[in-house]
């Protein structure tokens, strides 16, 4: 039996609708319907009366239901007992998107001061950390924007400043170019409004790091966070015709996962 299959049967009986339970799991509704199906000819029953605007439980589905709970929670617990060290050894598993990595070396401070802790650290866009944090595969988050979903909980991390800055090399071609970071739908915004300089061609990239390499080699302009680039070589200088952008960040977790003791000291060790 599919796990997934399960899981998406309970998430629907929850939402009652699969546009909403299809929004909840990152999946398509067709992606869904075709689950439901498929576990329902696993199980030989239908699950659900399908009217329009109205999905019930048929009485088969909800004779599955606790079962079907039973196996989620059993086979979460089996992921979580197989990552623990032996001893049941503290475990936190944290995930962020390349453009936040070098972000979360000091929230991990007070972390490092549990014995034994096993710490895992995944790099993953935006949208799988969503993902990965409602399936507990996951067990924190950094964020550009607080998350929408209803089982997740998010605080404010720190802010960012970005600016944009101007590499001071040249090449033969004479031409410059902008490279376009993802800083998330608050930045991207205020962006649309600003009158940007001219550049000759964009360079499209996940990773700060991966604008700071191209601005030693080439003439390129970026917005980049301030503090990583002080760190760089100086590859780049401000342009200071440009005002700096505010970046939030946010801590995100399951709300179930509110009182966790690791997930506290993170909280704690990560001021505004």
């Amino acid at each position: 039996m599919d796990i997934e299959l399960l899981r998406t049967f309970l998430t629907v009986s929850q939402a009652r609708h699969f546009g909403r339970a299809a929004d909840q799991l990152f999946l398509t509704p067709a992606a869904v319907s075709a689950r439901i199906r498929q576990l329902e000819q696993t199980l030989g029953v239908s699950l659900f009366h399908r009217t329009r605007g109205n999905i019930r439980l048929t009485e088969e589905g909800e004779r599955l239901l606790p079962h079907a709970q039973k196996l989620q929670d059993a086979w979460t617990a089996a992921q979580r007992d197989l990552s623990l060290k032996p001893q049941s050894a503290p475990a936190i598993r944290i995930g962020c998107p390349p453009g936040l990595w070098h972000w979360l070396e000091p929230l991990l401070e007070k972390l490092r001061q549990i014995e034994d802790l096993q710490l895992t650290l995944e790099t993953c866009s935006a949208r799988d950390l969503h993902q990965h944090i409602v399936q507990q595969r996951l067990d924190v988050g950094l964020l550009l924007e607080a998350p929408l979903h209803d089982e997740l909980r998010s605080s404010s991390a720190r802010h960012k400043t970005l600016r944009l800055y101007r590499s001071e090399v040249s090449d033969d071609v004479g031409k410059t170019g902008f490279i376009q970071l993802d800083w998330g739908a608050i930045i991207s915004s205020q962006l649309q409004h600003i009158a940007m300089p001219d550049s000759d061609y964009t360079i499209y990239a996940n990773d700060p790091a991966v604008a700071l390499q191209r601005m030693q080699t080439s003439p390129c302009m970026a917005w980049l966070p301030e503090d990583l680039a002080q760190l760089a070589a100086s590859p780049a200088q401000v342009v200071e015709t440009f005002e700096p952008l505010t970046l939030p960040v946010y801590i995100a977790y399951r709300s179930s996962a509110s009182n966790n003791p690791l997930l506290q000291a993170l909280l704690e060790n990560s001021p505004t």
